[in-house]
């Protein structure tokens, strides 16, 4: 979050101190604030969606002048520019008339008008906006948007694609579903992932720092092409990208169970939930793991917890099978 200075602090809507004031956006874009409140406006726009799309609606504004019927309105919105006001302050009351606050009578002020803008510079100010609007498209704050969007886009078809048709499979982070009956055969779920594949391939394009876009990329590869070598080289890529993120650490030992390192998948679901104990997925994996190793005690409590954060997915009737069937041992 940007200070607001008292430099900075103009008239502006302001949306809550966790958002930036519609007058520090203008500033950033005009070039006029100090380079440490230039940096922390960029940092915020790195960060929060809701001002990133002010910022780009104010640049994709300037390309458009207002028509007459918006300019009415405006002038109905705004308050009279100063010479107007100065003009109403110094005018004579009707005789018999007494104004309050007027200065009639007296000279007044020397007050520069503001030059207009001869019409033949429009095209040259729209040149100008469209210049700024190239170097905006260029932003690092942008281009991470793009790659955060299509990662998204590409991971939710994903996990529209795959479905698990076993219980007892470890469960990469996302809403992927549980149908045991759903059986695709891989050729199958190659040819129905490679738009998926194509969008994260694009995220990378743009911002090869994405860690999203490795970590569903490393699902990708997992579960669709069953390449556990670059499987891992994404994960692994995501999990120094945002060390400690608990999705990634749930995957990683989704990693580690397919190559039969269970310890090694024990405690990354462990760490997960030190990051996040609601973690649906990492509780639903280490419940699973500790039953598989006959820890059955341990399963018990994990799969009591897993229905606490789940209780009306297919997964969660998996779950509550699983749990009576230990309470009946």
């Amino acid at each position: 979050m940007s200070t607001v200075t008292p430099e900075t602090k103009r008239e502006g809507r302001d949306f809550s101190e966790s958002h930036l004031r519609e007058a520090q956006i203008l500033r950033f874009l005009e070039g006029t604030l100090s380079e440490n409140e230039a940096e922390n406006v960029q940092a915020h726009l790195d960060s929060c969606r809701e001002c990133f799309d002010l910022f780009s609606t104010a640049v994709k504004l300037s390309l458009n002048p207002p028509t007459a019927e918006e300019a009415s309105e405006f002038e109905k919105l705004y308050r009279p520019a100063p010479e107007r006001r100065l003009e109403k302050l110094f005018a004579v009351p009707p005789a018999g008339r007494v104004q309050p606050n007027s200065l009639a009578g007296l000279p007044k002020p020397f007050l520069p008008k503001a030059p207009k803008i001869p019409s033949y510079w429009r095209p040259i100010l729209a040149a100008a906006a469209a210049v700024l609007l190239g170097i905006f498209a260029g932003m690092p704050q942008y281009d991470k948007w793009r790659s955060n969007n299509l990662a998204e886009q590409a991971f939710v078809e994903l996990s529209s694609d795959i479905h698990f048709d076993s219980a007892e499979q470890p469960r990469p982070a996302g809403s992927f579903k549980y149908d045991e009956f759903k059986i695709v055969r891989n050729q199958e779920r190659v040819s129905q992932s490679q738009p998926a594949l194509q969008k994260l391939q694009s995220a990378l394009a743009i911002k090869n720092d994405n860690p999203r876009a490795h970590q569903y990329l490393g699902t990708y590869y997992l579960l669709v092409e069953q390449d556990l070598q670059k499987a891992e080289e994404h994960y692994n890529r995501a999990n120094t990208l945002a060390p400690g993120d608990a999705s990634i650490l749930n995957d990683l030992g989704v990693l580690a169970w397919h190559k039969l390192q269970y310890d090694d998948a024990l405690d990354k679901f462990s760490a997960a939930l030190q990051q996040s104990p609601q973690f649906a997925e990492a509780q639903y994996n280490l419940a699973t793991l500790y039953q598989k190793q006959g820890k059955l005690t341990q399963a018990e409590n994990v799969w009591q917890k897993y229905l606490e954060i789940d209780s009306t997915s297919t997964w969660a009737s998996v779950a509550r099978d699983q749990l009576t069937a230990l309470r009946g041992q």
